[in-house]
């Protein structure tokens, strides 16, 4: 969702005025006809699809997804722009605004205050920690060093598959890995202005023997909630890593896993989907050719069964 406030002393007539997610297509959709904003008010614009107006809610015929950072436009008849963002990455529930009604400095909001001021508005998040040494098959133990750009970020991690938290091990000398591991990190800020960096997550595999002709997925959260969840559970979030064939990195993201499957959920090896999630800031797709007979090259979910 977009909130629209009108910062003048007077009524705005945006009836007639185009809101779009594509700079080349300033007129994707045009505001109906006779709709106003207040002086001093809000309206809530959902990009849901749904082409239509709710009450005074709008519902253009568009969806924003951050991951391809597209953009919000909103601009008049002869295609002046009135206003635009190009869309940031940003995590789940968190969202990005003006620090105060009509400024012009952007921020970060870990709690969204839709049709009320922005408030509580952070910097932005700490830069990504990066890992020295990239995820993948090794035959011998491995030391792994992390580093952010900002010196002043505490870089916590975790070797257990679950997310970093503000209680989770300070790094502070590089980390041997010398049995098959998930190395996850995150940067944390001493500055308050600062929220929390995105995940880090590398696999390495250490001494595993896989055979050639298959992929390899790491998946890693906190599956035993997942695995204990059903029936009705409505799944965990969590990252997955895909290795092809040749054991080479194809790519990561965040998502959401789901159980799948009734009678075989009692075997050991229980199914479950996997949902590529644009609003964890990470992927809206997974950008690989799984399947050689199919003339896609990018999915948002898969299922993985159990043999």
């Amino acid at each position: 969702w977009v909130e629209l406030y009108n910062p003048s002393p007077t009524p705005v007539v945006l009836g007639g005025m185009y809101l779009s997610d594509n700079p080349g297509n300033l007129q994707k959709w045009e505001i109906p006809a006779g709709f106003t904003i207040n002086a001093g008010g809000r309206i809530m614009i959902f990009c849901n699809g749904e082409d239509a107006q709710v009450g005074t809610i709008l519902c253009p015929d568009f969806k924003l997804t951050q991951t391809h950072g597209e953009w919000f436009i909103l601009s008049d008849a002869t295609g002046f722009i009135i206003d635009s963002i190009n869309l940031q990455l940003t995590r789940m529930n968190h969202s990005r605004g003006r620090t105060t009604d009509g400024a012009s400095t952007w921020a970060v909001f870990s709690t969204p205050t839709p049709n009320a001021p922005n408030t509580g508005g952070f910097t932005a998040y700490m830069a990504n920690v990066v890992m020295d040494i990239p995820p993948g098959f090794y035959t011998t133990a491995q030391t792994v060093s992390l580093s952010c750009s900002d010196p002043s970020a505490e870089i916590r991690y975790t070797t257990n598959g679950s997310d970093p938290v503000a209680t989770s091990p300070l790094y502070t000398a590089p980390i041997n890995i010398n049995a098959t591991t998930v190395l996850r990190a995150a940067a944390f800020p001493t500055n308050p202005n600062y929220l929390r960096g995105f995940d880090e997550t590398n696999t390495y595999f250490i001494n595993e023997s896989v055979s050639p002709t298959m992929n390899v997925i790491s998946v890693s959260g906190p599956f035993t909630t997942l695995f204990s969840g059903w029936p009705g559970s409505n799944g965990i979030y969590n990252c997955l890593e895909f290795f092809d064939k040749n054991r080479d990195f194809q790519f990561e993201l965040q998502g959401q896993s789901r159980p799948h499957g009734n009678d075989s959920w009692a075997n050991d090896q229980k199914g479950f989907r996997f949902y590529a999630r644009d609003e964890l800031g990470y992927k809206n797709e997974m950008p690989y050719k799984f399947f050689s007979n199919s003339l896609r090259d990018s999915f948002k979910v898969i299922i993985l069964k159990g043999g």
